[in-house]
Parts: structure tokens; sequence; C-alpha cells
């Protein structure tokens, strides 16, 4: 089990993916633009606070003021729609906040690494335990409006937290977090091995005795395979015309290359994962 920042045993979670029903989309849209604005406002406030307080010049006189966690949410208890739940609000200046951490922390290995300065237009939502119920073989998720939570069908336990996204090959996609009560597996011997992770050989393992190798030649020759045929599809992509006049749909042909695309993607990702878990294993 690991430890977290104050010396604590950190938990450990596991995950539970569910694709969510067409039927839902347009009021999950609704709920991640309103994810989105909010995002957009926080992230706005931040920058614009962090550069008023500094000034154009330097001047030690002036101390520049990095707004916490705990001052954007009292500013912005809810999102400008009022659709979304007062903690699932809270979630997305964590969320905003965690990416500033991260990205000051990478600065320090990695001077490229960029802080987070784009608005989103749509996000996630995500879902506290405050706001998360199981009944009658149903998960009601609060929203802003009470009397009419997110109702999706549920033949499972009562998860910690939820988060609802959009997934890469289209659709949204629920993601529900469990406590990972599993014990911990102990050692079957005594001896000790060194692991080596390459991409020709995915693992070189040497026990004192012997080394054991792990092809990744598959996975190399399915990235190859990918890689060509998306080139071929973002040509075709690239000649198809793009512009069109707000609230008019692009053709029927582009949208049907942009399809291939990402179910092309998405099915090389999956088996590259069953691959990496089946040589793992």
């Amino acid at each position: 089990m690991a430890t977290g920042k104050r010396g604590r045993a950190a938990r450990t979670y596991s995950v539970r993916k569910l694709t969510l029903p067409s039927i839902l989309k347009p009021r999950l849209d609704e709920l991640s633009a309103a994810s989105g604005a909010l995002y957009s406002q926080v992230l706005t406030t931040f920058w614009r606070t962090l550069r008023r307080s500094a000034g154009k010049r330097k001047d030690h006189r002036r101390k520049a003021v990095f707004l916490s966690s705990g001052t954007l949410q009292k500013l912005f208890p809810k999102d400008p729609a009022g659709l979304l739940h007062s903690h699932s609000c809270d979630a997305v200046v964590d969320a905003f906040i965690a990416s500033v951490d991260s990205a000051r922390t990478r600065k320090k290995t990695d001077p490229k690494a960029r802080f987070p300065r784009r608005r989103k237009r749509f996000s996630k939502v995500t879902f506290k335990s405050s706001a998360i119920r199981v009944r009658d073989g149903q998960l009601l998720l609060s929203t802003g409006d009470r009397a009419h939570p997110l109702v999706i069908p549920w033949a499972f336990d009562l998860p910690v937290s939820v988060e609802i996204g959009w997934r890469a090959c289209g659709g949204y996609e629920l993601r529900a977090m469990y406590v990972d009560t599993r014990p911990v597996q102990t050692p079957l011997g005594d001896g000790v091995a060194g692991i080596d992770i390459g991409e020709v050989r995915i693992a070189a393992v040497y026990d004192g005795q012997g080394v054991h190798l792990h092809s990744g030649r598959l996975i190399r020759a399915r990235n190859h395979y990918a890689n060509k045929h998306q080139a071929k599809l973002d040509a075709r992509i690239a000649r198809k015309k793009n512009g069109r006049p707000p609230g008019q749909r692009s053709s029927k042909r582009l949208r049907r290359l942009q399809r291939a695309r990402r179910t092309l993607r998405d099915r090389i990702k999956r088996q590259n994962r069953d691959q990496l878990r089946k040589q793992a294993r």
C-alpha cells in the first residue's frame, strides 16, 4: 500500500467503466458544458489575479497572489447555469489546482512543461460520495436540480465517486471508483529478479541464473500498421472541406472518415493493452 504526503497509508482504488446509452447524451452534454464553463471561469480568475497582483514589472514590494483551492471554491460555489451539484463544482476547482501542481512539479525536470491556460468548452463531470445513491437497481447522481437527478441503471455496489467523461472513440463513459480491499499479495519465494524494460523487448528479466526475454515486436508491428493507415485517413480528411457556416453540419463522408480514424486508434489501444497485460501476467 502506498504512503501519502503526511505519512499516512494511502488507499488504493479500482475502477469500473460503463458505456452510457445515447439517450442520455442531451442531458450529459448540458452537464459537461456547465463543467467546462466553470473550469474556464476558474482558470481565468486564477491567472488574472496572479497577473494583476504581480504587475508587469518586477517589483519586490509587490507579492504575487496564488489563489488556493479553498479560496476558489468560495468564489465559485456553483456553475453559471446552476446545473451541477455543489460538490461537483468543488471537484472542478480541485482538478484545475491539481493540474497547476502537476505542471509545477514537472517543470523541475522538464523546462518545456506548461501550466493549464486553455479554456474548455466541455469538461468531465465528477460526483462525490455525497451526490451518489443506489436505489431499486438505479444509480442516482445528484445535480443542481434536486428533483431531477441523473438516473442510470445499476447492478453493482455503491461507489465512492463517479466520473463521467467523453471516450476517445466517441460517446460518454461512466467511471465508478471503489476502494480496493484485496489483500496485498505476498511473494512466493525469497529470490530477487531484475527487469529491464524496452521497446523491441518489453522486458528482459534476470533472476541470477538465467535471462528471460519478452518480445515487443507484435506491439511494434501493430503500431506501425496503425500509423500507416492513420496517415492515409489524415490525408483524405485534409482534402475534405471542413469550413462550414455556424450551425451547419459537415459532410457525411468527412464524419465517416473521422469515425474510422477514432475506431482505428481505439482498437489498436485495446489490443496493445491486452497484449501488455498478458505478458505481464
